[in-house]
Parts: C-alpha cells; structure tokens; sequence
C-alpha cells in the first residue's frame, strides 16, 4: 500500500509531523510519502501510484491518479470558509450561535455579537461589537458576518474521525470521536473572556469529569458539523452554556495542530487512519513456548568424549 501525505501552508507543520509519524509507524506495511500539490504532481508523473491521499487542510483540486482521497478539497474548501459553514450550519440544524450576513439587519435587541472575517485563525479577524457603531465600524474593517454571543461558556475542541475511507451515504452516528478536550485557562491566562487562545494563556486540558452530562451533547453536535461537509475527519470547536447546558458549533478546523509534544493527539490521529484504511497498528507477537503435556522431557545421554592417551591406558588395561 501506498500513501501521500498532502499539505500546504495552513497544514504545513501538522502534515509534515504526520507524514513522518505514518510512515515510521507503517513502514513494513506501506509506503508514505508527504509534501505539497507541486510534489504529489510530479511523483504522479514519474508513474508513482497512491492508494491513499491524507489531504491536511489544502482546498484546491488537484490530480490524484484514481487514490482514494481523505478529506475531499472541496470539503475542506465548504468547511473553512466559516461564513458558508455558519450558514449551512444554520441550514441544517445542527446547533450554532444565532448567525447575521448583513450588518444592517442587526437591530439594538441582537447586541452584543461576535463579527468575524470568511477566513480567520488564532483570534484574528475578530471584534466584539456592544453598539450599532462597533457592528459598523468593524464592517468597514473586513468582517463579513456576525454571531451572537453567548455569555458564560465553557470552550471544547472535539476530533472526529469516520470509520471507512467512504464518507457517503454514512449515518451520523457512524463516526467517532477519538478525542475530547476543554479549553481552560493557566495561572497567567488573559482575562479577555472572548478570545481564549494560546496566545492569552488558554490550553486544552482532558474534561475532569468523565461523566460530565455535557460531554455526549458536545459529541453528537460534533460528529452532526462533520458529517453536513462529507469530511472524513476534524476538529470541532464546540461551546456550552453553563446557563442552559446547550452545545454551539463555532467552526471545523480540517488541519488541527498535531505538533504538540505533550499532547497524544498525534498519536490518536495515526491510530484512527491506520484503522480506516485497514493498517491498523498491531504489537508484536511474543514467542510462545511449546509446553506438552502429561510427558515429561526426556533426557538425551550425552556421550563423553576421552582423550587418546586415556583410550590407549585403557585398551593395554584390558589385555
């Protein structure tokens, strides 16, 4: 079996440490080869043949010489433009903080909200807008949508996985989430309570409670974001209302970070593509020892060796 590994800018760092990772976890059972769409290109033209292409974020079409593709670009395309996934999120049920396209149909009653760019990461392209001239202002600054903000939240990041390399046709509930974890913040975090991200101090941490009744909602609206795009998989930034306990789908991220060294999502992410494409990785076989029963071992007599000079005492011994 062969797989290529296909990033690009966004997913550079994560899809060069998962490449690296795939192909020493499966190299005495496939090949993996990694780099950008320029590269992918020209092995295709030297007559190389893929099984599997693990797309990490690139949303533009590319040749593809009949691989099976993980996580279609166009997905990722519909999925990253988070204007088209807020409206389609709208569209199809799944649970979302209450979406403006226009900034003239906001009215005094809707404020505050959150006005965001199609494109944003990281707390960029972001503002929060308490009166109708912070709505303005941040329209003529580049936002293109505006969501309402829900005070009082608990932030979680959310990696589903589907279980075949086949995305069409499957139910919700045949995806899986192979890892969950909330956003909280350290000693030195910012006390912006809107953007809670690295950079002010916030980190992901495993949910205390296991058994918190938040957890199966945050995982069905997940596993719901995922399925509406056909992605194969990603993660899903969900919050809760510690008021009402209701879920809300931010966004998708279809290139996640997997170069945390003190974080098993690396780990988790192999695992799962070893599993769909029928890899998974296996321990190795512990030699057993063969023991029969109701015989005991039978022992061998062992011929001793004499010298010359004792062979010879003993023949003149015997005449």
């Amino acid at each position: 079996m062969k797989i290529f590994v296909l990033y690009d800018k966004s997913g550079i760092h994560s899809g060069r440490t998962l490449g690296s990772k795939l192909a020493s976890s499966l190299w005495r059972k496939a090949t993996v080869h990694k780099g950008r769409p320029r590269r992918l290109e020209l092995l295709l033209k030297r007559g190389n043949r893929y099984d599997y292409i693990v797309n990490v974020g690139w949303y533009k079409d590319f040749r593809t010489g009949g691989a099976t593709v993980l996580n279609a670009p166009r997905a990722i395309a519909h999925s990253s433009n988070k204007k088209q996934a807020r409206s389609k999120f709208k569209a199809d049920g799944i649970p979302a903080p209450e979406l403006w396209a226009n900034p003239r149909s906001l009215k005094a009653r809707d404020l505050p909200v959150i006005a965001r760019t199609t494109h944003h990461a990281k707390g960029r392209g972001l503002w929060h807008c308490r009166t109708l001239a912070d709505v303005s202002r941040a329209a003529r600054q580049g936002a293109t949508h505006f969501l309402k903000l829900i005070p009082n939240t608990r932030e979680f990041r959310v990696h589903v996985m589907a279980p075949t390399p086949k995305v069409k046709g499957l139910d919700v509930e045949d995806y899986r989430v192979i890892k969950l974890s909330e956003k909280v913040p350290n000693p030195k975090a910012s006390s912006n309570g809107v953007v809670k991200n690295h950079d002010n101090g916030w980190v992901f941490s495993y949910p205390k409670d296991r058994r918190d009744p938040v957890l199966p909602k945050l995982r069905e609206a997940a596993k719901k974001a995922i399925a509406t795009f056909d992605l194969h998989w990603g993660a899903v930034d969900v919050m809760i209302s510690k008021d009402t306990g209701e879920p809300f789908v931010l966004e998708i991220n279809s290139s996640p970070c997997l170069t945390d060294n003190q974080s098993n999502t690396l780990d988790k992410y192999v695992e799962a593509l070893c599993q769909m494409v029928a890899l998974k990785e296996m321990p190795p076989a512990k030699k057993k020892k063969v023991i029969t029963k109701g015989y005991a071992p039978v022992k061998r007599a062992v011929k001793k060796k004499t010298s010359p000079k004792l062979s010879s005492f003993l023949r003149r011994s015997a005449l």
